[in-house]
């Protein structure tokens, strides 16, 4: 049973004339016709009685007209909800790093629930890699990456921009009253270090290592706002992302020390599955956000 098939029965049961039916919706008088045929046939019926040139509802006829006329206004109840409307509603699932739940997705979301409050949120986290793999599984929407540029292969970048990093200390270190550091001036700090395998710290090992230099470690720990208050204290030097300590170098809490060259950074990274197709929540949260990093870089 085709859709058409029942604008045809209607039409038909209306005008009680395949001629007339036929005009009416552009067809031959030959395919209305069939398709009644067909309509008959599926149900194993007679839905019109044909006497003398003549068409008429037959008690089945009369009976089946109720139920196709249900079935196409439930279709088109089904359209008028599916269309976009500035009601949102459904669900949202996002993927993210660790860090971007923590400093750059809670006011987004917060701005996408005021806008959108009937519209249901999750939030899974994970390294790029557990993330790329949770699209694959279609178990997020899209996901939100804070790390190196990633290979996609069956994924599709939306949205990337460069992070910088810098070097932070106390603002009673010795770092701290020094202009124009290079890169050596660091060789005998005692640094503060995420844990092994983390982006932060992989870049950090590396820049050393080019430089043929030692890192000398005084505490490891993974969290980052840890790392911020122990650094505020004057235990050591640490290299974090800016927009992990900005809102602390804003306050004077911790002091961004001028070091040069450094240029290194990682990315964010908005990032859907090829074949997923992007429904107007999703849409919606990623106009909000790239238009969250341009008043950003506007204001900066």
């Amino acid at each position: 049973m085709q859709i058409n098939q029942l604008t045809t029965f209607l039409k038909a049961s209306e005008l009680l004339s395949f001629s007339k039916t036929a005009e009416v919706l552009g067809y031959s008088q030959a395919a209305i016709t069939i398709q009644i045929k067909q309509l008959e046939e599926e149900f194993q019926v007679k839905l019109f009685d044909r006497i003398s040139k003549k068409v008429f509802l037959t008690g089945e006829g009369i009976q089946f007209q109720k139920y196709a006329s249900h079935i196409l206004d439930t279709i088109n109840e089904a359209h008028i909800a599916l269309r976009e409307s500035s009601v949102l509603n459904g669900n949202l699932r996002i993927g993210a790093s660790e860090s971007l739940c923590t400093y750059i997705l809670p006011p987004i979301l917060a701005q996408y629930h005021e806008l959108y409050p009937d519209v249901s949120l999750s939030l899974k986290t994970g390294n790029a890699s557990a993330l790329l793999d949770m699209l694959k599984q279609n178990q997020v929407d899209i996901v939100y990456l804070f790390a190196e540029k990633a290979e996609l292969t069956e994924h599709k970048l939306l949205f990337d921009k460069p992070e910088p990093f810098v070097f932070l200390t106390s603002f009673n270190h010795p770092l701290c009253k020094c202009s124009h550091l290079s890169i050596r001036s660091l060789e005998n700090q005692s640094f503060l270090l995420t844990e092994p395998g983390c982006n932060y710290r992989k870049l950090l090992e590396h820049l050393f290592l080019a430089n043929n230099m030692h890192l000398h470690s005084l505490l490891e720990i993974g969290n980052t706002e840890a790392i911020k208050r122990f650094c505020a204290q004057g235990l050591g030097v640490a290299l974090l992302p800016y927009f992990t300590v900005a809102d602390e170098c804003a306050k004077k809490e911790l002091h961004p020390l001028d070091v040069s060259p450094l240029n290194i950074c990682l990315y964010h990274q908005l990032i859907c599955h090829k074949q997923k197709h992007l429904i107007t929540t999703i849409e919606q949260f990623i106009k909000l956000y790239i238009s969250a990093f341009s008043s950003a870089e506007t204001s900066m």
